[in-house]
């Protein structure tokens, strides 16, 4: 086995082409992060892939376990299929994405477009307690509601009593809002394991 190292284009390819070429060498496709540049093809030149899907690749085909520890969540929701919290030593939270959602996110937002303005006498607020409505556009409004009280539907269909939805969408809280909450102490920690 001959390898080739250099940094970024240095001419690695250049000399790999030659001794597989004119002297009767194999060459094997390898994977790479970097973007795909002009010239070059998907599965021949290399594998082009993200990091998260090569770690989700050595964790299928060898069976590894990546121990990944990261201040960055989004990666980890991505990547991982289980999450443990730790804080000060102690386990809060061993399970996948969604389970820790489903325990400590309680609160989810709806953000809906509506055909004009709600009125400044907001019923909705009154007749479903508990949740929030922002303005944050012009017929824009953020409905901020604990799913164990609402869900989605019960919103949508009280609000389309009052005025005409034009378009909404669910948005749902990422790893890293519920991490935040659960250390800065908004959230009780009652699921300690």
């Amino acid at each position: 086995m001959l390898a080739i190292m250099g940094k970024a284009a240095s001419g690695k390819d250049t000399v790999k082409n030659i001794l597989v070429k004119e002297h009767g060498f194999s060459s094997i496709i390898t994977y790479t992060n970097r973007p795909i540049r002009p010239g070059e093809i998907q599965d021949i030149t290399y594998h082009y892939i993200t990091e998260d899907e090569f770690l989700k690749k050595i964790n299928k085909e060898r069976g590894t376990t990546i121990l990944l520890t990261s201040h960055d969540l989004d990666d980890i929701e991505k990547v991982c299929s289980r999450i443990i919290v730790i804080d000060h030593g102690k386990k809060l939270f061993d399970g996948d994405a969604a389970l820790l959602k489903r325990k400590y996110a309680y609160n989810r937002c709806i953000v809906v477009k509506t055909a004009y303005d709600l009125p400044k006498e907001n019923k909705i607020c009154n007749e479903l307690p508990n949740i929030t409505v922002e303005k944050t556009d012009s017929h824009v409004y953020e409905i901020s509601f604990n799913q164990d009280e609402y869900s989605a539907y019960n919103i949508i269909q009280k609000l389309s009593e009052y005025l005409p939805i034009v378009d909404f969408s669910l948005r749902e809280p990422s790893v890293e809002q519920v991490v935040k909450k659960i250390y800065n102490g908004e959230i009780e920690r009652e699921f300690e394991v």
